[in-house]
């Protein structure tokens, strides 16, 4: 199995292998789970591992496709997202899994156990586990396109880098380097722009507070007017499946 550094220098096609990978390891891994005869906690440390498995996965699949350079490499971490999450789905609505953590025996565990468990098994109600197979198959419907929709959004922001133009005093405070690398242009002004590697130096360090809070504003505007109808789409579709669920807004199901 590749580390994360070999997985974010490496090719995209390495990078759909190991998502591949992971997910065969987990399926696998949860039909061992179904049949196990571990108890108690022996029995949750081995679900456990599993799902902080797949989780790693995720996490990794959503920082590369955020933060990477290279555009193919992106959209290879995305599809691994999409994968990863499709089987976080299927764990979340499997009857078989929810039916063997209910038979966990934790009456002598400890009282954060207890607790874990507790909420463990109301997360697999509210995923709808113990729904009908039709309606099970529309939330695993639901689930699927709300990652894309997510991508979507999230895509829409990183996408649209906006600028600022100060003066070049507004940059007092800020490291050397960074003045350096931000010279003024012919307009006698410094562009300043949205992405992260100049709006985390210049709200951390500059000094003028006029300055940063323009930089804000407009870092917070990112994504307008593309993400109004993706947003729409997003509350649409948590609507249907807190609805499906029997609650009345999709707060109560998270």
């Amino acid at each position: 199995m590749s580390v994360p550094a070999e997985l974010a220098t490496g090719t995209p096609e390495r990078f759909a292998a190991y998502a591949e990978e992971i997910i065969s390891a987990i399926r696998s891994g949860m039909d061992r789970f179904v049949d196990s005869d571990s108890q108690g906690e022996a029995l949750l440390n081995e679900f456990d591992e599993l799902t902080a498995d797949l989780d790693d996965a995720r996490r990794r699949s959503k920082a590369i496709s955020q933060f990477h350079p290279d555009s193919v490499m992106r959209a290879a971490a995305d599809a691994a997202e999409q994968a990863l999450e499709k089987v976080s789905t299927e764990i979340a609505l499997d009857a078989r899994v929810y039916a063997k953590l209910q038979g966990a025996d934790v009456s002598g565990s400890d009282d954060a156990t207890k607790y874990w468990v507790f909420r463990l098994l109301r997360d697999f109600r509210r995923a709808g586990v113990d729904r009908d197979e039709a309606t099970r198959a529309r939330l695993r419907e639901i689930r699927d396109e709300l990652v894309l929709v997510g991508q979507a959004f999230q895509c829409n922001i990183n996408s649209d880098t906006k600028v600022v133009k100060l003066d070049p005093d507004a940059l007092a405070g800020l490291p050397a380097d960074f003045v350096r690398t931000h010279p003024a242009g012919d307009d006698g002004k410094v562009r300043i722009t949205t992405d992260y590697s100049d709006f985390i130096p210049f709200l951390s360090y500059a000094r003028d507070a006029k300055a940063r809070e323009a930089l804000w504003r407009e870092f917070n505007r990112r994504g307008y007017p593309s993400n109004v109808d993706v947003l729409k789409s997003m509350l649409t579709l948590c609507k249907e499946y807190a609805s499906l669920l029997g609650y009345e807004s999709w707060a109560l199901t998270t």
